[in-house]
């Protein structure tokens, strides 16, 4: 009990802290973004660069940017914070995508399954919308998982197959859990909206609209459980685990 509730608390705090990461680093990136284009635009001038336009200059006088390293010397939220920008950036097509793919398939159910039942015609197109989501979330967040950490699934500057497979395999392991509940309650829910006579676009956008808040209070837990999101303390458990492993495989038996 003891242990289920230290890891309970550490899954709330570190949620928590990679949220306030991402939202820290915001100012950080516009920073960032406002000094490449100040030096391209000197550049183009032919001109020197001010000192107080310069990243190194934003980086060593910033408070927010202090703040942000404090908080990831504590906390090591900086796999958080990355994990949390893929899940956002995979989020965006997953939920646009769901809108007009339900409304493509409910005019399909109407003309090539005219013969079944409403329910039957609901239940179909419902799967369809959320099937297309599903390929479209898993392919952008692993896609955006591999960038944002090419360093983590590459050797000698190469991208590796084998560990951008594991990275697969640790997306599936941490998403399934919800998504096979969500996969149900989607098409459930969407067939029961479109029972009351709502529009497809308007069905599958307002389920998803309702259920990503939930994802996004899980989403950090999940990833550190299967070790998605490495930290120095998953790192240390991940471990530790090995070592016993290594010697209780060596007992005799």
């Amino acid at each position: 009990m003891t242990s289920l509730r230290k890891r309970l608390s550490y899954n709330i705090k570190y949620t928590l802290g990679s949220y306030a990461d991402i939202f820290i680093s915001s100012p950080i990136w516009a920073g960032a973004i406002t000094s490449v284009l100040a030096e391209k635009t000197y550049n183009y001038l032919k001109k020197p660069v001010p000192n107080c336009l310069s990243q190194d200059f934003t980086t060593n006088n910033s408070p927010i940017y202090a703040l942000r390293e404090k908080l990831r010397d504590s906390l090591d939220t900086k796999p958080g914070a990355i994990y949390l920008q893929s899940n956002i950036v995979s989020a965006i097509p997953f939920f646009l995508i769901g809108m007009p793919t339900a409304e493509w398939a409910q005019g399909k159910m109407a003309d090539s399954m005219s013969s079944y039942s409403d329910l039957t015609q609901n239940l179909v197109s419902s799967g369809i919308t959320i099937i297309a989501q599903m390929l479209t979330g898993y392919s952008t967040f692993i896609t955006s998982e591999v960038i944002s950490n090419f360093d983590k699934y590459s050797v000698k500057g190469k991208l590796n197959s084998g560990k951008v497979l594991d990275c697969l395999k640790r997306t599936v392991k941490s998403f399934l859990p919800f998504d096979v509940s969500y996969t149900g309650l989607k098409i459930a829910g969407q067939s029961w909206l479109l029972s009351q006579g709502k529009d497809p676009w308007k069905a599958s956008g307002l389920f998803d609209s309702l259920a990503l808040p939930l994802w996004y209070a899980v989403t950090i837990p999940l990833g550190l459980r299967t070790g998605l999101i490495e930290t120095k303390k998953t790192k240390e458990r991940d471990s530790l685990k090995k070592s016993i492993d290594s010697t209780v495989s060596e007992l005799p038996i």
